[in-house]
């Protein structure tokens, strides 16, 4: 992660790119991502950063959606490809990794599966889901 990437300027980030409504799910997510990262003794700064991330594809158009996630090259199948709905978790994913030089993988995975979940979830995967 870049130095100059704080949880601040990752909302402010994601603040323009959202909604009202949908920035302040952000805020909520934030909040119980903190608690539940406190609790179970996971890094509060990636769920902080993850949390923030989660959604930052969500109201994006489905083709952006898509060609961010084609570019990141991260597998996805035909279905979830053309449903904005399943697709803005990887899709935000791959922002994060592209956009905004986010190279932890293990919040890079909490970003992409926290909409459908996987198998072997990690406490951070779990947190976000």
């Amino acid at each position: 992660m870049k130095d100059i990437t704080t949880i601040e300027n990752l909302q402010n980030v994601v603040k323009v790119r959202l909604s009202p409504k949908r920035f302040a799910h952000t805020l909520g997510v934030l909040d119980m991502a903190r608690r539940l990262a406190n609790h179970y003794g996971v890094s509060i700064e990636k769920a902080e950063v993850a949390a923030v991330l989660h959604d930052a594809m969500k109201e994006r158009p489905l083709q952006e959606m898509q060609t961010m996630v084609m570019d990141a090259q991260i597998a996805v199948d035909s279905e979830m490809l053309n449903n904005g709905a399943l697709l803005h978790g990887p899709a935000a994913a791959a922002y994060a990794k592209l956009e905004l030089q986010i190279q932890d993988e293990s919040i890079c995975e909490a970003i992409r599966v926290h909409t459908l979940g996987s198998t072997h979830m990690s406490l951070l995967d779990k947190i976000i889901f």
